[in-house]
């Protein structure tokens, strides 16, 4: 398969991960654990797998408000998906 790079830009600039990942780079869809529901800093967060390959998942966390993550949420988020998915 052949790198589509116009399309991948597309996909960066519109913020079409699942797309980009699926379509462009090949990756598959999730087949299992698609969401996961977290707390963090007592708020409530869902995560969403949008692809994989081989172990390595890709999860996308929709915010309100972009702001709101800081690298201790980063981490926090971090640490409950690797508790539910450890590897890699």
């Amino acid at each position: 398969m052949e790198f589509d790079r116009p399309r991948a830009e597309m996909c960066l600039q519109s913020l079409d991960l699942v797309t980009l990942f699926q379509d462009v780079l090949g990756w598959q869809a999730p087949s299992e654990g698609r969401e996961i529901a977290t707390k963090a800093f007592n708020r409530s967060y869902r995560v969403y797998c949008i692809a994989q390959r081989d172990d390595a998942r890709i999860w996308e966390i929709k915010l309100n408000a972009p702001a709101d993550l800081n690298t201790k949420l980063k981490a926090r988020l971090y640490q409950s998906i690797h508790k539910k998915y450890p590897r890699p």
